[in-house]
């Protein structure tokens, strides 16, 4: 077959490069419609329950996570010229575009009781809500006064100050028309600049938080990493490329296959809408350090065949012919690596697993196209370029090589059987769990700003709970239901890792103590079920419908408390659900009320663990088909097997290294192993490939052939692991903890894959040469060659 494609790429040469140059163009125009992610990334199948009850939440009392938190200890907060400052702060927010509401101190208001006149002149009573802090404070003495009012508010404790009110809080609300679009960027930049100029002048060390916030910053460094991978990956490439080759027309025409290939992966995304997010903006770097390596083995095919007979047409025939196939498959498994991740069901993998798989096809016909019809267009290569063939360096390491598989594998099987032992302990070793900024580093101030705010308010990730009710709370049942809420709320307060919460009880409370003249020890729900009826009907025409939207569906079945959690990890929210699920089970038992749990902590918590359940099975896949595509190579069970040992033991030995350093198994760090079997096995692939070759070419005897399949795919092997393992380790310089986990791990793999396939694989199969006979090695499925059929040269009809 792939004599065939050898024809069909070189009689249509300039046709096929016209049309790839076509395809370039428009996948260069869809890729500018590509636009970043501005929401949170979402782990979840949409079809998932938590992911229900979110959206659910959502269309009843809106998006929870549309506050940025700011955080500040300040003991002299009340001085006059220092509240004054404040105050001109809030002020300044306020007039920022898109700034829904500042809630703080200085915003802060009371209720009292005043007797209002309607228009038939009869007089009532009704609460009228004021600002605590008017506008102009004269002196110390009032601003003092003031004072005692606010914090004579035990509302306000736990939400705008700490219980030591040394620390205190402020809420600022975008409107929720931007949280999820390019216009939020701006917003949050400019609420940033006014915070910081604010904290300059007044000496005051402030801490800023909460999701809008959170993910604003880390797109931003998404979109300054992006550039950063790409230039670092293509200063590798071209460094290393000329270091073997020494030859400015490769690097110019490797560079050509990559950017065409990358360029047709961005156009694949704007054809299919995706954005990009923190995983499919690593496309552009994995897509250069992976498909160069296609370019190394038809190169070096290349230049082997013209120092062995000097044809050029011949030796770019063979190049397809004989590497297409094995290039082909090994992209192949490559691709299915990537692919596995799209049974995730989580969008962010899904996409990311379409593009990738996707991008690394594109990068093989790119190379098989590319390469030879450009090359068949120059002289071929001199003596000058090809001396990378023989040189010494790589002659004395294939030789030490071929020495250590041939005299020495007693010591190799003695070796891997240790480090197998080791790498199983360590492997039992390995956690799993997952925060929600875990890939930020602990010096980054985003984590910094975050640990400030647990510390003194226990947390700032929304936690919402939604009680339904079977039917329609109404008077006394609606009493009842508040009365309950407030026990729930009693028995979260126990909890160290949740903030204060805030539901209609709190309000109700707030409301009594105004009913009361203000008395703190009135600050409860109020012993006499008519009193609520009198407190909600004092209420403002619009506050009382307000309040009840707030905390109360229109149907009036659900209400809700919102509170804030702590980021404590996958592993500890598995420990503290349950004992809150209990807690309000014992209040509104289940066969009177359906509960929901949800908000940004829940779905992320339950997110990472589906997702780590996912990816171990997309693992389990891309075994399964990396295995079949091997059988349709090998064609024998024990040639899978032998095939599969070199690939399995980098896995373990990844997995283990993550035990004995500490490295979680969490979504970044499981897609490791996916990526870099996929990668790995092609050694493998091509080093049998070559092995089989040489079987036909030495009338079956095995050891020469494993020597002479060692010679020439050694080099090319170690060039393209020199590219992969510097390749992968720039994400090691990723602001983000995840992608340089991966960067790192996947390295390490790759370098242990190549060790094993250059020694381990060699040594199987000379040590199992007497249960390797001919019949082992039948005709593959996936046609490698022809050795017989050649084209007709002179049909081509190009110029030698």
């Amino acid at each position: 077959m792939w004599h065939k494609v050898a024809g069909i790429i070189l009689r249509n040469r300039i046709t096929l490069l016209i049309i790839m140059g076509v395809i370039t163009a428009f996948m260069t125009w869809q890729a500018t419609r590509i636009e970043m992610d501005y929401h949170y990334a979402n782990m979840l199948s949409e079809n998932d329950p938590v992911y229900l009850d979110k959206i659910k939440f959502h269309e009843i009392f809106g998006d929870e996570a549309n506050g940025i938190v700011v955080g500040f200890a300040n003991k002299e907060l009340f001085e006059y010229d220092n509240f004054i400052a404040y105050q001109k702060l809030c002020d300044d927010l306020l007039e920022i575009e898109n700034i829904a509401s500042v809630l703080t101190i200085s915003q802060a208001v009371n209720a009292r009781q005043v007797t209002v006149t309607d228009e038939n002149g009869g007089k009532s009573r009704q609460f009228e809500f004021y600002p605590i802090f008017p506008e102009k404070i004269n002196s110390q003495a009032e601003l003092d006064s003031i004072k005692d009012v606010f914090f004579s508010l035990p509302f306000y404790q736990g939400m705008l100050y700490n219980i030591d009110r040394d620390v205190f809080l402020m809420s600022i609300s975008l409107n929720k028309e931007i949280l999820n679009s390019k216009a939020r960027i701006p917003v949050v930049l400019e609420v940033e600049k006014v915070l910081k100029e604010y904290a300059a002048n007044e000496n005051v060390d402030i801490h800023i938080s909460g999701l809008p916030f959170i993910r604003t910053k880390m797109m931003d460094l998404i979109k300054t990493e992006i550039i950063i991978f790409i230039i670092l990956a293509v200063l590798i490439v071209i460094i290393i490329l000329y270091l073997f080759f020494r030859s400015f027309k490769v690097i110019g025409v490797a560079m050509i296959v990559v950017g065409v290939s990358v360029l047709w992966a961005l156009g694949l995304m704007g054809l299919f809408g995706f954005k990009i997010t923190v995983l499919t903006g690593m496309i552009p770097p994995l897509i250069i350090v992976i498909g160069i390596p296609n370019t190394i083995f038809l190169l070096n095919k290349y230049h082997t065949e013209t120092v062995a007979h000097g044809n050029k047409i011949l030796a770019l025939q063979r190049v397809i012919s004989k590497i297409g196939s094995a290039v082909f498959l090994s992209n192949l498994t490559t691709a299915a690596g990537f692919a596995t991740f799209t049974i995730t069901n989580s969008s962010l993998l899904v996409q990311f697993g379409i593009v990738a798989s996707f991008g690394i096809l594109f990068a093989f016909i790119s190379a098989l196209i590319i390469i030879p019809s450009v090359f068949s267009f120059m002289q071929p290569p001199s003596n000058k370029y090809t001396k990378h063939l023989k040189s010494k360096f790589i002659t004395k390491v294939v030789d030490i090589l071929s020495r250590i598989v041939t005299k020495h594998r007693p010591k190799v099987y003695i070796t891997v059987g240790v480090v197998i032992m080791i790498a199983v302990y360590g492997v039992t070793l390995v956690e799993r769990t997952g925060y929600l900024l875990d890939d930020v580093p602990e010096s980054d101030a985003l984590k910094i700003d975050m640990k400030f705010l647990e510390k003194h308010f226990n947390g700032v990730s929304p936690l919402e709970i939604a009680v339904e009710a079977k039917d329609s709370l109404q008077g006394t049942e609606m009493v009842s239901q508040i009365q309950k809420i407030d026990s729930l709320q009693q028995k979260l307060s126990a909890y160290s890792e949740l903030s204060r919460s805030l539901s209609v009880a709190d309000a109700v409370k707030f409301l009594y103590q105004a009913y009361s003249k203000g008395k703190v020890e009135n600050y409860c729900l109020p012993p006499n079920p008519k009193t609520y009826e009198t407190i909600f009907t004092r209420l403002p025409k619009g506050t009382n419908q307000n309040i009840t939207k707030s905390f109360i569906d229109s149907t009036y079945t659900i209400t809700r408390i919102s509170l804030n959690i702590a980021d404590i990890g996958t592993n500890n929210m598995k420990v503290l659900l349950p004992k809150i699920k209990k807690d309000i089970y014992d209040i509104f038992p289940q066969d009177k009320y359906n509960i929901m749990i949800t908000g940004s902590t829940v779905v992320y918590f339950t997110g990472t663990t589906y997702l780590i359940n996912n990816l171990f099975i997309s693992l389990s896949l891309a075994l399964i088909i990396i295995t079949l595509l091997m059988f349709g190579l090998l064609r024998s069970p024990k040639m899978v097997l032998i095939a599969l040992v070199p690939n399995i033991i980098p896995m373990l030995v990844t997995a283990a290294l993550m035990g004995y350093f500490g490295i979680p198994i969490k979504p970044s760090t499981i897609l490791v192993f996916g990526i870099a079997l996929g990668i790995s096995v092609d050694g493998t692939i091509h080093y049998l490939t070559k092995y089989r070759q040489e079987l036909s070419n030495n009338n079956w005897e095995m050891g020469p052939s494993i020597k002479k399949a060692l010679k020439e795919t050694g080099t090319s092997m170690m060039y393209t692991s020199a590219i992969l393992f510097f390749g992968f380790l720039i994400f090691t310089a990723s602001s983000f903890g995840g992608t340089k986990a991966l960067g790192l791990l996947i390295s390490m793999t790759l370098l242990i894959a190549m060790i094993c396939n250059l020694i381990v694989l060699p040594s199987m199969l000379l040590s199992l040469e007497k249960h390797l006979n001919k019949k082992v090695f039948k005709e593959p499925l996936l046609q490698i060659y022809d050795e017989e059929d050649e084209l007709d040269l002179d049909e081509l009809k190009i110029e030698n």
